[in-house]
């Protein structure tokens, strides 16, 4: 960790950067007395463990760029207050929201209600619904595509309705890259350990 004017890099295991950034925003609001004047952003990056740290930090400053740059999605106006991670930037609240379903998500791979192959293809359906918004043919199927791979590939009724919660819109299926993304990072880190 090293903190240079107001800007603060942390290096450690992912899932505890992660959970660290969410805890760190809460407490700084505590701080602030939840003053909506005093806001901050955030970006996350991941890297192997070869990486110099000045090339992790090099990445994390880009992410971060990212976030200072987030617009409001109904005015267009720029809101900063953010954070950045798996190439998408989005408000803490919904950085939140992405560790629940991460954490969610996790427990039914664990479960085996859901395989991982069907959230790798998330990725897919993600980045899919991020292309669509400049009109691809391919791209703007995404949405009848995931419903059809849910559907086929789910076997509970409760676990397929939850999954169909992201696929309601580009947006959202774009912001479930961060929950999917940490699922499969954790159930990678678990089967190295």
């Amino acid at each position: 960790m090293f903190s240079v004017g107001d800007d603060l890099c942390i290096l450690g295991a992912f899932d505890a950067v992660m959970y660290f950034a969410a805890d760190f925003k809460k407490e700084f609001s505590a701080f602030t007395n939840n003053n909506p004047s005093v806001t901050i952003s955030g970006g996350i990056t991941l890297s192997g463990p070869g990486l110099p740290v000045r090339s992790i930090a090099a990445m994390a400053e880009e992410a971060l760029g990212q976030a200072k740059n987030r617009k409001d999605e109904k005015t267009d106006k720029i809101v900063k207050n953010g954070v950045s991670v798996f190439g998408v930037t989005v408000s803490w609240e919904e950085y939140d929201q992405c560790l629940e379903d991460a954490e969610t998500i996790i427990k039914y791979m664990e479960d085996e209600k859901v395989s991982s192959s069907v959230i790798y293809k998330m990725i897919d359906f993600a980045n899919r619904a991020q292309k669509g918004k400049k009109k691809n043919l391919r791209d703007l199927l995404w949405m009848s595509n995931y419903r059809y791979v849910i559907t086929r590939n789910i076997k509970h009724k409760d676990v397929i309705e939850y999954f169909h919660k992201f696929g309601v819109s580009p947006d959202v299926m774009e912001k479930s890259r961060i929950a999917v993304s940490y699922a499969l990072y954790y159930k990678r880190k678990g089967k190295e350990e």
